[in-house]
C-alpha cells in the first residue's frame, strides 16, 4: 500500500483496500511468510469468509459474507500476490484458481411506471422534487448527483456536466474526477428540469456553489441523510422501499423499455461498455426481444392470409 499504491489509485480506491486488509486479509494471513500462502491456504481463507467472516450484523445477517463481498476481498488479495510475483518474491499468484460460489441473484429493485408521479409527488411536499426529478431523469450516481455545482449547468445548451463525484474516504467527504473516463460525460436534460434547475438557480446561488446543498449544513450531503430522507418518502408515498442506486436501475429500465438503444443508454449511465449495460438490464432486454420476436410473428401471419387478388394464369 504505501509503496506501490500512495499517488497512484485514488484515495477512495485506496480506502477500500485498506478496509479489507485490516478487517478480514491480516487478521487471518498477516502472519504467514509469502511463500507459505498456497493456493490451498487461501481456498481455505476464502471459505471461512464464506462461513464466518462477518465482523458486524451477525444476528441479523449471519455470520458469513456474501459471495459478491468475498469476490472483492479475493481480487484484492489477488491484486497484491500479483504484485509480489511481478517482484519475483513468489513464482506464482495462489488466488487465481479459488472456488467462490455465487450468490443468488437479487432481482432488481426498481419503481413501476406507475409509481413514478406518486414518488414525485410526495418528493416535491417534501421539498426535493428538484434532486428527483434529475435523478429519475439521468441516472446519476448518488456522489455525482452530490457533487454537482451550479457551473455543471447549462440552461441554454439544456445540459448537465457530470465531471466529480463526492466519496467518503475514511470519514472524510472528498471530491475526486470519477472513476473512469466513460463517468465524465455531459447529459441533455428535459424541458421541465432545466426550468426548475433555472428557477432553482435564482432562489439559491448566492447561498452555495453546489445544486443541492446540505440544508443543514450548507455542504455536501450525506449518503445516509439522504437514504433516511429516501425512505420517508417511499413510506408516505406508500411505495415499497428501494435504494437511492434502484433510482439510477428506475431511469435506465424505462429508457431501455420506451426503446433507447443500449449503446445510448451505455452512455447515459456512465458505463465502461455497453456489453456491461446489457448483462445488468438483460430482465428488460429479454422482453423487448420477445415483444420484436411477437412482431415478427403477426407480420409473418398477416403475410399469409389471402390477398383477394386474382392471379391470371396463361395468356
Amino acid at each position: 500500500m504505501e509503496t506501490f499504491c500512495e499517488g497512484v489509485i485514488k484515495d477512495y480506491t485506496a480506502s477500500g483496500y485498506r478496509k479489507h486488509f485490516e478487517r478480514y486479509i491480516l487478521p487471518r494471513l498477516g502472519d504467514f511468510h509469502l511463500s507459505e500462502i498456497s493456493n490451498v491456504v487461501c481456498q481455505q481463507f476464502v471459505t471461512d469468509l464464506l462461513k464466518h467472516g462477518r465482523t458486524r450484523n451477525v444476528d441479523t445477517k449471519g455470520e458469513g459474507l456474501a459471495s459478491v463481498t468475498v469476490q472483492d476481498i479475493r481480487r484484492v488479495l489477488g491484486i497484491c500476490l500479483e504484485k509480489a510475483v511481478d517482484e519475483e518474491l513468489i513464482a506464482k499468484n495462489p488466488t487465481k484458481k479459488l472456488t467462490i460460489p455465487n450468490d443468488k441473484k437479487i432481482e432488481m429493485q426498481t419503481l413501476k411506471k406507475e409509481d413514478i408521479g406518486v414518488f414525485l409527488e410526495e418528493a416535491k411536499r417534501s421539498g426535493l422534487y428538484e434532486f428527483y426529478l434529475l435523478e429519475l431523469t439521468t441516472g446519476m450516481r448518488q456522489g455525482e448527483i452530490i457533487a454537482l455545482t451550479w457551473d455543471d449547468f447549462d440552461d441554454e445548451k439544456k445540459t448537465i456536466s457530470i465531471n466529480k463525484t463526492v466519496a467518503n474516504v475514511d470519514g472524510e467527504i472528498l471530491v475526486t474526477v470519477p472513476k473512469t473516463k466513460n463517468s465524465v460525460r455531459t447529459l441533455k436534460l428535459t424541458d421541465e428540469c432545466v426550468a426548475l434547475l433555472k428557477a432553482l438557480k435564482l432562489r439559491k446561488m448566492d447561498e452555495s456553489d453546489l445544486i443541492f446543498p446540505s440544508p443543514k449544513t450548507g455542504g455536501f450531503r450525506e449518503g445516509p441523510a439522504i437514504t433516511r430522507q429516501l425512505h420517508r418518502i417511499q413510506q408516505r408515498a406508500g411505495l415499497p422501499r428501494i435504494r437511492f442506486h434502484d433510482l439510477r436501475h428506475t431511469f435506465a429500465t424505462l429508457m431501455i423499455e420506451q426503446g433507447v438503444d443500449i449503446k445510448t443508454v451505455s452512455q447515459m449511465l456512465g458505463h465502461t461498455d455497453a456489453g456491461f449495460t446489457m448483462n445488468t438490464y438483460m430482465h428488460v432486454t429479454e422482453s423487448m426481444q420477445q415483444k420484436a420476436a411477437d412482431a415478427m410473428s403477426e407480420l409473418l401471419k398477416e403475410s399469409r392470409k389471402p390477398s383477394g387478388k386474382i392471379i391470371k394464369i396463361g395468356a
